[in-house]
């Protein structure tokens, strides 16, 4: 379950990939979009410039699936006026506005993915947790940077 970041800068984007191939452009990813969660392949991002990083220990890779098969089936989207309005642009940080199991950021996803199944990121939860999360934290190794 690599972390791959997309965009101008490294950490504006993130979305877990779900099942590595052996053409990585070929690996299937889980992204979350305005209505609901995609599930795609990464040759979609080809052409930009990307960090990937890959968790340094043992995956349960049967409860990640489980997990991240509940979620999108469950997603009713983007969680633009919770996380992204109130809390990315306002600053505006409460439990109330991030408790919504329904509607994702991108960074909520990735990082609920790990922290739900016992696989803790941070000694404390994180209500909104950023993209760079995953860049700063010693857990993760990065294994590609570069223009996909």
């Amino acid at each position: 379950w690599p972390i791959q970041w997309r965009s101008l800068d490294s950490s504006v984007h993130c979305f877990p990939v779900a099942i590595p191939h052996e053409d990585q452009m070929l690996s299937e990813i889980y992204d979350i979009e305005l209505y609901g969660l995609e599930k795609s392949i990464l040759s979609e991002y080809s052409g930009r410039y990307a960090d990937i990083y890959r968790y340094n220990d043992y995956l349960d890779y049967h409860r990640l699936n489980s997990w991240i098969t509940k979620v999108s089936t469950e997603s009713k989207g983007y969680d633009f006026i919770q996380q992204y309005l109130f809390g990315f642009i306002l600053g505006i940080i409460n439990k109330k506005y991030a408790d919504d199991e329904t509607k994702w950021t991108c960074s909520e996803l990735c990082y609920w993915l790990f922290q739900d199944n016992n696989y803790e990121l941070t000694s404390e939860p994180e209500l909104l947790p950023m993209p760079r999360l995953f860049k700063f934290n010693t857990r993760f190794k990065r294994i590609f940077s570069g223009k996909l």
